[in-house]
């Protein structure tokens, strides 16, 4: 018994899965049937966590879904952030924005309306970025450059797919995004998604670099084309 705990704890999957599942994680969750589907894929668990513990632990926003799923099972392994033992602020969120824009900021390939003025230091370059992204909901990343918006606080928490200047929305909430990442179901062919949280400014980011189409899709305005860069250093 004891042995199973400890492998658990390390991450291993346990034989039984009550030694795992949380313990205020609901009877009827889904995160309870897609455990069992996750780990036959391979995806190591530790035990869930209590509403106490994920209340007292973090100090950033957990909407319910995913309140839900880290109450039911916690994902532990390579490329998943374990948020247990760290923390994660709205400054670290923004300079992380950054770091993911910055080639692509500096080889001109992106610049945002609402940035304004397009500076001509990289270093004031990348403070517009970071200044910007410290008023946008709150990114939190789940799995290698995956990252749930957290903001609002409300069920069905957007996931986002975010590499460099390239994001795209990766799950209307937690459970799609789960089943997109590991379990071979194609959100992309499922047009149009359910209602889901706004992204807020994010938006933007997604809307970069896109035809602007009517409802038969067809061209209204092309891409506009950004002037080239002029960096002084």
């Amino acid at each position: 018994m004891f042995r199973w705990l400890i492998r658990a704890i390390r991450g291993e999957f346990a034989v039984s899965p009550d030694i795992v599942i949380g313990p205020d994680s609901p009877l009827n969750s889904p995160f309870r049937d897609l455990y069992e589907r996750l780990r036959e894929k391979g995806v190591k668990f530790s035990p869930g966590l209590s509403n106490s513990d994920i209340n007292n632990r973090f100090g950033f926003p957990i909407p319910p879904d995913l309140r839900e799923f880290w109450s039911t099972v916690f994902p532990v392994g390579k490329r998943w952030w374990d948020w247990r033992d760290r923390n994660w602020s709205r400054r670290d969120m923004a300079e992380r924005v950054a770091d993911e824009l910055q080639f692509n900021v500096e080889s001109g390939d992106i610049w945002l309306e609402s940035w304004g003025p397009r500076p001509r230091h990289k270093a004031e370059a990348r403070g517009v970025v970071v200044e910007w992204a410290t008023k946008g909901p709150f990114l939190l990343p789940l799995f290698g450059h995956r990252f749930a918006v957290c903001e609002p606080v409300l069920p069905n928490t957007p996931v986002l797919s975010i590499y460099g200047s390239d994001w795209i929305y990766y799950g209307w909430n937690i459970a799609s995004w789960l089943e997109q990442e590991f379990l071979g179901r194609d959100l992309f062919n499922e047009q149009p998604w359910p209602p889901h949280q706004s992204i807020g400014q994010w938006q933007e980011v997604l809307d970069f670099g896109c035809p602007e189409l009517d409802e038969h899709g067809n061209l209204i305005a092309p891409v506009p084309e950004l002037p080239p860069t002029d960096w002084l250093d």
